[in-house]
């Protein structure tokens, strides 16, 4: 069972059989990703998960969680953001295709979490 509250969950340690249990709960409930991403009946929909990642792994689980209805925030370097920002060829606009499709259904936040304000900042 998910827990009802998570506070810190670090995008990179989500294992595959918690995405497995997710995708039972979800696929029994007759959810549509249409109608029922981002809603308190989702699956993950009472977890928020901060993801502190970048390229490949971290970003597509916290994509996967936020499909799924979880509350996630992206929390990039400032001035410097996400790497995969740059990837491409393709491109839209300024942002690659790949950045695109791997942060859906995030919110984001700058936040130099190295200095003791941003740190606390993060904590809390």
């Amino acid at each position: 069972m998910l827990p009802r509250c998570v506070q810190l969950v670090f995008a990179l340690s989500v294992s595959f059989a918690v995405y497995a249990e997710i995708a039972q709960k979800f696929t029994t409930k007759g959810m549509t990703m249409e109608n029922d991403v981002n809603t308190s009946s989702s699956p993950c929909g009472s977890i928020r998960v901060l993801e502190l990642s970048e390229a490949l792994a971290g970003p597509y689980c916290a994509m996967m969680l936020g499909d799924f209805g979880a509350d996630v925030i992206k929390v990039e370097r400032p001035g410097v953001g996400d790497q995969t920002r740059a990837w491409g060829p393709p491109f839209v606009g300024p942002l690659s295709c790949y950045f695109i499709m791997t942060n859906r259904n995030k919110r984001s936040l700058a936040l130099d979490y190295t200095t003791p304000q941003g740190n606390e900042i993060l904590q809390n």
